[in-house]
């Protein structure tokens, strides 16, 4: 009838508990709450070279964790949605290698591998926390799927992490 495959056995919820969690340092926020237009979360030179993960974004609960429900009352302001390139390369050497440009003349897109940063509107769901003057920024990733190649522990990867505010 054909081989047999076998498939690892893989509890989720135990291996999303060791998932490093992000937390900020405080950040110091002097704004009237009626005067803003836009607030963004900016995730610096985010590495999207491994796997696919959601980043829950909570404000103010640094205890949040993979069991905590995306609610207002807990803090969750949105998510950031992360599609990456998988725990293993199947291609040639060098398949995987970022390749710099040559020249500020070379006009070839950026490698889908490269670090770029991305941004995640909070406006609307961080107005009641403006009012404070600090906060801090939870980020809780969740892997879409787990191998046996697959970092648990590392999920996140970026170098900083900044809120900016627009305002009328």
């Amino acid at each position: 009838m054909g081989k047999k495959r076998s498939s690892k056995s893989i509890k989720l919820k135990d291996d999303y508990s060791r998932a490093k969690i992000y937390i900020s340092k405080p950040f110091r926020l002097k704004v009237d709450p009626e005067k803003i237009s836009k607030v963004e979360i900016t995730f610096t030179n985010l590495d999207t070279s491994k796997d696919s993960y959601e980043a829950r974004v909570f404000i103010n609960n640094t205890s949040a964790s993979h069991n905590t429900a995306t609610s207002e009352r807990n803090g969750y302001v949105g998510s950031l949605y992360v599609f990456g390139h998988g725990s293993s390369c199947f291609g040639g050497p060098g398949h995987c290698s970022v390749q710099e440009r040559d020249s500020m003349y070379d006009i070839r897109s950026s490698s889908p591998l490269s670090k770029c940063d991305h941004y995640l509107d909070v406006t609307e769901s961080i107005r009641k926390f403006i009012k404070k003057s600090e906060i801090v920024v939870t980020i809780v990733p969740i892997l879409a799927k787990i191998e046996e190649m697959t970092d648990i522990v590392n999920v996140l990867k970026f170098d900083g992490l900044s809120i900016s505010i627009q305002t009328r």
